[in-house]
């Protein structure tokens, strides 16, 4: 389910039909491998969730505390996102959310978000130029996360599903790369959400312990 507008929106199409957020629609690149192959988890099994750890108060008021046991990482989120899956492969690690309870971006009526993590072993250009390519960008600013400097973008990725308004922001922390991906229906939407992206990857973000060796 990882989200590449091009290729990996399309997969998403083919796990939804059959049974990520931008590169373009020729946005093939091979991933470098993460980790041993472990059975992945789509949209229709139970996220990964929480751990068994007391649940953090969150920093941001009406916010919930989310913590991904695989990832390592932890953020807040408005209360009305859930997570909708988790994926854990040789590839790469990703969970994803939304508030509303869809599988993949086609499903969203208007009103829908749909937020992307992912992590990867792609590095320098193909980690921050990721989902870039053959995007339109629209705007651009610095945002640190968690103590490490990255670019946010507005952009529309141009795709083979479409044109998705979505802001987009990569980076390189330890050996991983983290794909952060929003994507919404409308350019409206997106732009009222641009605060909330800024708040959750600006505020709340945490690389906590990285992720943990698949078995």
């Amino acid at each position: 389910m990882r989200l590449d507008p091009g290729y990996r929106l399309s997969a998403v199409v083919a796990m939804v039909v059959v049974a990520v957020m931008l590169g373009g629609a020729c946005d093939l690149t091979p991933r470098a491998s993460v980790g041993p192959a472990s059975p992945s988890v789509s949209s229709s099994a139970q996220p990964s969730g929480t751990d068994s750890r007391p649940t953090p108060t969150p920093v941001i008021p009406g916010w919930q505390v989310f913590s991904s046991v695989v990832g390592g990482y932890t953020f807040e989120h408005p209360s009305d996102w859930r997570q909708q899956g988790s994926v854990n492969d040789s590839t790469f690690i990703e969970d994803y959310f939304s508030n509303e309870n869809v599988g993949s971006p086609e499903q969203m009526d208007a009103a829908g978000i749909f937020f992307d993590v992912t992590l990867s072993h792609d590095s320098g250009d193909l980690c921050i130029r990721h989902g870039l390519r053959a995007a339109l960008i629209e705007g651009s600013e610095a945002l640190v996360v968690d103590a490490t400097s990255a670019s946010l973008y507005v952009v529309t990725s141009q795709s083979v599903g479409g044109n998705w308004p979505m802001v987009v922001l990569n980076l390189s922390h330890g050996a991983y790369c983290y794909e952060f991906s929003l994507l919404t229906m409308t350019k409206q939407g997106r732009d009222g959400n641009l605060v909330t992206v800024r708040k959750l990857l600006g505020q709340t973000f945490r690389f906590g312990s990285g992720p943990r060796p698949t078995s």
